[in-house]
């Protein structure tokens, strides 16, 4: 019998076009999932076994990892009917077993689309003898209706000798043909099936490792941690998640912990037809995470050909050796991305204590020192000597990572003012890591206060490729700092037009249509802006509406020295940037020399803020530059 149009509930899965849909509506199942839900729902209600399932899908040639395949293909089926497992209406896991599919099933012969489907009457299409069809046949057309019929009967017998063929082919099996070719590849966050909510960070620190390591392999491009983290538990199919982040390969898994045991199970699909290449599980001794991930990674590597042009075996040089303290650097890792810096911070210090030969907890801790100082938390003179003594140890311990080196590039750039030490870090960790994100963002700051703007807007463009999710608007502010202000206002504007939280673009927006001279405009944006707090708000728009623009920075500077009055630390390059834009040039100039004594990370924007391009005439402000050791800025 030809496969047929199956009824469940609202749903109906048509087997001939390979179509699932609810009232009518189709949904996104992927193949595997798919040819499951067909074999489950063609049971009839009895029990399919796992070994049915992988022969059924597979075939007995082909080694994949069929417990993961067939679990992620139970899960996706259940994603798209919305079935709890926990109390299923439609997939019922019979453990150790396999699955029965319990919702009655009706089923009709007649709607699904085969040969039928291609045949109907459709108003001036020609019929085999040339003659076109009329929504209203008359008596005499009865050959052509003849005909028809003849037509749809070859059809549907073509279609019965086909399916059996369809069915036993061995279509499911690769195809001799050659492998997809993967030049750029995405890490989806591993799932935490540990049963225990709070081992969410140790998945997300496994899933961050394997980046790490896949990114050491030169021709493999490897988007970032803050854009996969995006479809951490989605609904999305693997080509849309393909095709949004412009990748080939998606690496997909999953990972189990248990009092001494680390499991993980991952697959390599080519995203943009949902093909899979390859699957794999490891079992390692908790003690073993380390090398499970560098298993796992050279295999992955291999599997896309590009392991004879990476770095080689990843290092473990600095690496855990203590269990706990591998736990306390992940969790210290997931509070960072959080942007949980205090809790962070303890965390990395913990893990360097039950293991002070760890490397990666002292390139974190020092990430989070120098944090502190370039977002104005703290002063920086209070962090400088920590950062230092931190990032000095990871490279100690640990030479060949890439997170140490980057670390110290923010050292030498934000704390030491040290423009030709930066840069040869930057290259450094870019060439231990060539898709750190962070890095490149990093060495377009770089670049920029060297005057290098066409080399430092390439940097913000590779950034922005490999992880844009993290920072989308970092063209556009790279393009502001060119002083292109039209090219910025279009480019902000475009990914803020993708983004349900398009407010993060206000602010530099604002910036833009104010320094292009459209007070209107960045008035509009800085509303937005500011919206969450309602007392600055009201003061904003009353400034705005008694001196316009500059009257509104001499407001939020008022406030910045009221908070400095209780004792509270503020950027003085801050403070130094809204009096200049409130056109009070001598307290903007009194502000920068103060940031210069103070060491005011934030002071290495100074030849490349626009707000302060005023200023560069400055006799005051020309001293400052070059005791920085910085060009002379083209502002025109």
């Amino acid at each position: 019998m030809p496969p047929g149009l199956f009824q469940f509930e609202d749903f109906e899965l048509d087997c001939a076009r390979f179509e699932l849909r609810r009232k009518g509506r189709p949904l996104r199942l992927e193949k595997i999932p798919m040819e499951l839900l067909q074999l489950l729902v063609e049971s009839d209600g009895r029990l399919v076994t796992r070994e049915e399932i992988e022969a059924g899908l597979w075939g007995k040639d082909v080694f994949v990892d069929a417990e993961h395949g067939i679990n992620t293909a139970v899960r996706k089926i259940r994603q798209a009917l919305e079935d709890d497992p926990d109390a299923p209406r439609f997939v019922l896991t019979v453990p150790r077993k396999g699955y029965r599919f319990v919702a009655e099933v009706r089923r009709k012969e007649t709607e699904s689309a085969g040969p039928t489907a291609t045949t109907q009457e459709r108003p001036g299409l020609p019929e085999p003898d040339g003659q076109p069809t009329s929504a209203g046949a008359q008596p005499g057309q009865g050959r052509n209706f003849l005909k028809k019929k003849i037509w749809v009967v070859v059809g549907a017998v073509a279609f019965l000798l086909a399916w059996p063929v369809y069915r036993l082919a061995p279509t499911r099996k690769p195809r001799a043909t050659a492998a997809p070719v993967i030049r750029s590849i995405a890490v989806l966050p591993l799932d935490n099936l540990s049963g225990d909510a709070s081992q969410e960070y140790f998945a997300d620190g496994m899933t961050d490792e394997l980046i790490t390591m896949l990114a050491k392999y030169k021709s493999l491009h490897v988007i970032s941690r803050t854009s996969v983290v995006q479809y951490k538990k989605t609904k999305k199919t693997l080509p849309e998640i393909a095709r949004e982040l412009s990748v080939e390969g998606i690496v997909e898994g999953s990972i189990s912990r248990s009092r001494d045991k680390v499991r993980v199970t991952a697959q390599l699909v080519y995203g943009p037809t949902d093909t899979h290449l390859w699957a794999e599980s490891y079992s390692r001794d908790l003690s073993d995470a380390l090398l499970l991930q560098h298993d796992l990674a050279k295999d992955i590597a291999a599997r896309v050909n590009v392991a004879t042009s990476g770095t080689g075996t990843p290092s473990v040089n600095g690496a855990a050796g203590n269990t706990a303290a591998r736990d306390a650097y992940f969790h210290g890792r997931y509070e960072w991305f959080s942007l949980h810096h205090t809790k962070s911070r303890e965390l990395f210090q913990e893990a360097i204590r039950l293991d002070p030969t760890y490397s990666a907890p002292y390139a974190g801790l020092a990430d989070n020192y120098t944090a502190s100082a370039v977002e104005g938390l703290v002063a920086p003179a209070e962090i400088r000597s920590l950062s230092e003594a931190a990032v000095q140890k990871a490279l100690k311990l640990d030479d060949t990572s890439a997170e140490a080196h980057h670390a110290m590039c923010a050292v030498d750039f934000f704390l030491r003012w040290d423009w030709d030490q930066a840069e040869r870090e930057c290259r450094r960790t870019i060439e231990l890591n060539p898709s750190m994100a962070e890095t490149h963002h990093l060495y377009a700051y770089v670049l920029g206060t060297q005057g290098r703007v066409e080399e430092s807007l390439q940097q913000d463009k590779i950034a922005l490729e490999l992880d844009p999710f993290a920072r989308p608007w970092v063209y556009g502010y790279g393009l502001i700092r060119a002083r292109r202000y039209d090219e910025a206002i279009q480019e902000l504007r475009q990914r803020a037009a993708a983004r349900a939280n398009s407010e993060l673009f206000s602010e530099l927006l604002t910036d833009a249509y104010e320094y292009k001279g459209d007070s209107e405009a960045a008035m509009r944006e800085l509303r937005i802006d500011v919206r969450g707090d309602a007392d600055l708000a009201v003061r904003v728009d009353r400034a705005y509406q008694h001196g316009g623009l500059p009257a509104v920075h001499a407001e939020i500077l008022n406030g910045m020295k009221k908070a400095v009055a209780r004792g509270k630390y503020v950027s003085p390059s801050s403070m130094a940037e809204h009096a200049a834009r409130a056109r009070l040039r001598s307290d903007s100039l009194r502000y920068i020399e103060r940031a210069y004594e103070q060491r005011d990370p934030q002071l290495v924007y100074l030849e490349h803020n626009p707000a302060f391009d005023e200023l560069h005439s400055e006799p005051a402000f020309v001293a400052i530059a070059k005791k920085m050791r910085l060009p002379e800025a083209d502002v025109n």
